[in-house]
């Protein structure tokens, strides 16, 4: 283990303690947007950590760590940054949600947010395996046809995505989270068919992405 990553470690570890701790010492007093400070603190001395150990602010590995932080902690954001998520704020079903079932919940998330990137960190291999590559003049042929697909449809849905993304921005600052979907639903079929390309781009992505990494 190099010492980059024996840091990083002691850095997930340490914080890992004194999350648990605060969340133990003020478990009478805390408030959901208080956990949610302390979620939004460890979810940034995650990526503090996997950056001092790999140089990384994108990988693989953090996509995925992304998707798992905004699947199990998302809402954190919103309570922080005072975002409206609309019917989708899980503090509005309270009391039809118990305030201590959610802040436990949420407890738990972070802890097993912290967790999984602990494992992730142990498993770190930043000497790249030797996988023995069998290239022929087919498969070269198929992998650059490939990737000169995707590079024409990943810039044919640039337009079609910065206008979804202007949309559901002005749609979240105006009604709120829930009003995105409104929208989607109340789009004619012109808008539709306009939107369509946006489809492709996190496809096109992940390929040149691979393609170049």
């Amino acid at each position: 283990m190099n010492k980059r990553k024996f840091e990083s470690l002691v850095l997930m570890i340490l914080a890992i303690i004194s999350s648990s701790f605060v969340m133990e010492l003020l478990e009478e007093k805390l408030t959901i947007r208080g956990l949610a400070i302390i979620g939004i603190l460890c979810f940034i001395i995650e990526l503090i950590a996997w950056f001092h150990m790999s140089g990384e602010l994108f990988s693989p590995y953090l996509v995925v760590f992304y998707v798992a932080t905004i699947f199990c902690v998302g809402q954190i954001f919103g309570w922080v940054f005072g975002i409206d998520m609309g019917e989708y704020d899980l503090t509005k079903y309270i009391p039809r949600i118990a305030t201590s079932v959610l802040l436990k919940a949420l407890k738990y998330s972070i802890l097993g947010i912290e967790s999984f990137h602990v494992g992730a960190i142990l498993s770190f291999n930043k000497e790249k395996r030797n996988i023995k590559k069998i290239s022929t003049q087919e498969n070269e042929l198929d992998f650059g046809a490939l990737v000169g697909i995707a590079k024409i449809l990943f810039f044919l849905s640039i337009p079609s995505t910065v206008y979804q993304m202007y949309n559901n921005l002005i749609a979240s600052l105006v009604g709120g989270y829930g009003d995105v979907y409104v929208f989607t639903r109340s789009m004619s079929q012109i808008q539709r068919l306009l939107l369509y390309p946006a489809e492709w781009f996190p496809i096109t992505v992940l390929i040149l992405y691979v393609a170049y990494y």
